[in-house]
């Protein structure tokens, strides 16, 4: 029987996750910096939280992405991971030393 729902999980399967350090550069001018630096075009989404979510449609375009950096946004650095299955979003406070 087919539904008018599509199965979400697929679109998150292959995602990196990361953030700019520092003052965020905006949508616009991280988007053009992508398409510009990028081989493979990635669906970028922004959370709630700041976090940044760059979603590709197979995982040997986002491992080849991941292992092409760094990258740095107006010189701020671009930082990438892998996203796991339990993403917390919980945003980061880059101004203090983990404890």
């Amino acid at each position: 029987m087919a539904t008018d729902v599509d199965n979400t999980d697929d679109l998150w399967k292959f995602c990196l996750i990361g953030f700019v350090a520092g003052k965020f550069p905006g949508y616009a001018p991280l988007s053009q910096y992508i398409a510009k630096h990028w081989k493979y075009h990635a669906q970028c989404t922004m959370h709630d939280s700041g976090w940044l979510i760059f979603a590709f449609p197979i995982e040997t375009t986002m491992l080849e992405v991941l292992s092409g950096g760094p990258y740095y946004v107006f010189g701020r650095p671009l930082i990438l991971q892998v996203m796991l299955d339990f993403f917390y979003s919980k945003p980061l406070d880059l101004t203090k030393m983990p404890t």
